[in-house]
């Protein structure tokens, strides 16, 4: 699939549903070690996001399943959920760094 045709979101808060791409700024990726930063950036930067709405609330879900890595956040608040993503992309490398 091109590039041009995948949904990318910033968060803005506009309007979608179901799944989508979540591109990252260089500065929310600035403390990331460098493996992961070439994983990531081999991928644009951008990680899946699914928008699942319920009768009660709306969920969102960050996944990013490549390269060895399998990180999937889940939250209400997009922007805590780009920190937490953050948070878990860091600790993933520090487990086990795969060979990119």
């Amino acid at each position: 699939m091109s590039r041009s045709c995948w949904n990318v979101i910033e968060v803005s808060g506009k309007c979608w549903s179901g799944d989508a791409f979540i591109k990252f700024k260089r500065e929310e990726l600035r403390g990331l070690p460098s493996e992961f930063k070439k994983a990531f950036s081999a991928c644009g930067n951008v990680a899946r996001i699914i928008k699942r709405v319920t009768r009660s609330a709306v969920e969102y879900e960050i996944r990013f399943k490549r390269h060895g890595y399998n990180i999937v956040v889940k939250g209400q608040d997009l922007r805590e959920l780009k920190a937490e993503f953050v948070q878990k992309a860091s600790e993933a490398t520090q487990r086990a760094a795969p060979q990119v």
